[in-house]
């Protein structure tokens, strides 16, 4: 994602998640609070390994200075050769100071998991939007799944879409007043 938090209206937030190819799993997140994004990693099963710069990785057993320097020189430079199996990588992240985070995972379960709690923080999850539906959309390699949140003054919106180079494929749309309620399909609640 190019854009920074800025440029998302107050209370939005957007969560793209795409398969990289080579069985790595990207999940990009704007705005984030790197703090509570590294709470949420550290919470999961494993060693987080910090590589410096906002970059870590999540392994089973630790991983010696002679395999660090064969690592890529960052994550997103070659996510395929992130996370790398023989060292019992599983997964990795990329926090900005600017709000932007990358989580890449080997597994979609693990993704999941980081994914729940940053689905909507400091609000109620929608019913219908959960980590699992948002990875089921996810499609062949050339397409991402967009989940868009944006407060209004009385309401707030979830969009859904599958996408590919300019297109969308699908998109759903969810309404629920602002201060709860229930999430509705279009513009009723």
């Amino acid at each position: 994602m190019n854009a920074g938090p800025n440029t998302l209206p107050e209370g939005a937030q957007t969560i793209s998640v795409q398969r990289q190819g080579h069985g790595v799993w990207a999940l990009f997140v704007q705005p984030v609070n790197p703090t509570f994004a590294i709470d949420v990693v550290a919470s999961m099963a494993g060693r987080m390994v910090e590589l410096g710069n906002g970059e870590y990785l999540l392994s089973q057993e630790p991983i010696s200075d002679k395999e660090r320097s064969k690592l890529p020189s960052s994550l997103l430079a070659a996510p395929h050769e992130a996370l790398p199996q023989a060292l019992g990588v599983r997964f990795g992240a990329s926090l900005s100071a600017d709000g932007h985070a990358v989580f890449l995972a080997r597994d979609a379960q693990d993704l999941a998991q980081v994914l729940a709690p940053l689905l909507s923080p400091g609000c109620p999850n929608p019913a219908r939007v959960s980590a699992k539906s948002l990875l089921d959309w996810a499609g062949p390699e050339e397409s991402w799944v967009e989940l868009s949140q944006v407060t209004h003054t009385g309401h707030r919106v979830l969009e859904l879409r599958e996408c590919t180079g300019t297109r969308t494929l699908r998109q759903e749309r969810w309404v629920a007043p602002k201060q709860g309620g229930q999430w509705r399909a279009g513009w009723s609640w």
